[in-house]
């Protein structure tokens, strides 16, 4: 660490604090910057030759003596200040994992964050959802992205319907096409809720009934939207069943049914 000195015109003579760019502080910053450019982040592994540029770039995120030049530097190379090398990476690809397990059964990301079968994933997304605007790093962005994740994913403010958004509706509309596809084939539109065709349909159908039967938290009559309602009455929908329909071993209402807000 490279230090100055100088003497003041009274004669007395005294040491400078380190500047920010000098000595060991700037070759490891210079290494960390090529890092950067190089992999697209700052995360050095804690391996190999690594392991000493890791520890050091881990050590700038605890250091209470860092100049604001120093902290303008780090992030102007895209720094994390709270990545945490050991562990998150880790869970965060667990997560990652399930995410897109989620999409393949029911062809989005949409996970409620209540969502009753994985609370957990439900709580992760909404975090995801939260933490773009300053803290989530550009490769997890770009990895979500890569899924067709929704950022967001909020009703409009002037319209208080529940599913309001875009997002949401373009969903709803995809779902009613596939269920009228179902009745095309099928004649009627009792999907089973364990439906292994199109498990993202029978969920969805058991929620339209879920939606028709409870009252709004919005001050209307039902939670569904009247002309939602009204789309699939004209198509024969069916919103109370109570007998089973294809067999004792195809129930078309579950017990406890699984609610996907759409």
């Amino acid at each position: 660490m490279v230090t100055s000195k100088i003497t003041h015109p009274g004669g007395s003579e005294r040491t400078l604090p380190p500047l920010p760019f000098y000595g060991q502080w700037e070759k490891n910053y210079t290494r960390l910057k090529e890092f950067a450019r190089v992999h697209g982040h700052c995360r050095i592994p804690f391996v190999g030759d690594s392991r000493m540029l890791a520890k050091w770039a881990n050590r700038q995120r605890s250091r209470k003596t860092l100049s604001g030049d120093q902290i303008t530097a780090l992030n102007g190379i895209g720094f994390d200040w709270l990545s945490k090398p050991r562990g998150d990476d880790k869970l965060w690809d667990q997560m990652y994992a399930r995410l897109v397990r989620f999409r393949e059964r029911f062809g989005d990301c949409l996970v409620p964050q209540q969502f009753q079968e994985d609370r957990e994933l439900g709580n992760w997304v909404a975090n995801q959802r939260r933490r773009r605007k300053k803290y989530l790093r550009k490769d997890r962005e770009e990895k979500l992205n890569s899924i067709g994740f929704v950022w967001v994913t909020k009703p409009m403010r002037n319209n208080l319907s529940r599913g309001s958004s875009e997002v949401y509706d373009n969903r709803w509309n995809d779902m009613f096409q596939r269920l009228q596809s179902y009745k095309q084939v099928h004649g009627d539109c009792n999907v089973p809720y364990n439906y292994l065709e199109d498990q993202a349909l029978a969920l969805w159908v058991t929620t339209q009934r879920r939606e028709n039967n409870q009252k709004s938290w919005y001050g209307t009559d039902r939670n569904i939207r009247k002309d939602r309602k009204n789309l699939l009455d004209n198509i024969g929908f069916h919103w109370r069943i109570m007998a089973q329909k294809r067999g004792k071993d195809d129930p078309i209402e579950p017990p406890d049914p699984l609610i996907i807000a759409v």
